[in-house]
């Protein structure tokens, strides 16, 4: 992940590791990692940094050849800190957030034998809590205790690399 926009930045890594269990069906370990950080010079000139670190397990089964349902549980353990304007003083929250991502995808050149192949898949957290790294909350300006929790859509691809294949 690298992402920079109006002041925010994102870097992160998603690795998976996994395992063809059947021609049908994969399963696997997963690990998020994502830092990100925002800086307010307009208003405030204040900033913010989180680190988000999510262990996780995957399954993907494939009802077509290259076709694949997804669902992957996340247990994402969030740092964010606040920096004041004047670099002080500053407040550090944890989080413990659980994330149910589920959706499909597309996998190109996963044929028998263990070669290479890249995926792409759209996923949904659909425990929507309002903590997870993928849903977006919206805050009604006339009563901020009234919240609104969105699915939004995760875009994940990547590159599959067969390790300890054996023989056959």
């Amino acid at each position: 992940t690298v992402s920079f926009f109006n002041g925010q930045s994102i870097l992160g890594a998603s690795p998976i590791f996994g395992y063809k269990i059947t021609n049908w069906l994969d399963a696997g370990l997963s690990l998020n990692f994502q830092y990100a950080w925002a800086k307010d010079n307009y208003l405030f000139n204040d900033r913010i940094r989180q680190t988000t670190l999510g262990p996780g397990a995957f399954m993907r089964v494939y009802p077509f050849n290259m076709v694949f349902l997804q669902g992957q549980f996340e247990q994402n353990f969030i740092k964010a800190k606040y920096i004041y304007p004047g670099g002080s003083p500053t407040e550090t929250q944890h989080e413990s957030v659980s994330s149910l991502l589920v959706g499909g995808g597309i996998a190109q050149g996963r044929e028998r034998g263990g070669t290479a192949f890249y995926y792409i898949s759209v996923l949904f957290d659909v425990l929507k809590d309002e903590n997870s790294p993928y849903t977006r909350v919206s805050i009604n300006p006339d009563n901020p205790s009234q919240t609104r929790v969105d699915i939004v859509p995760i875009i994940k691809a990547g590159i599959n690399i067969p390790l300890f294949q054996g023989r056959n």
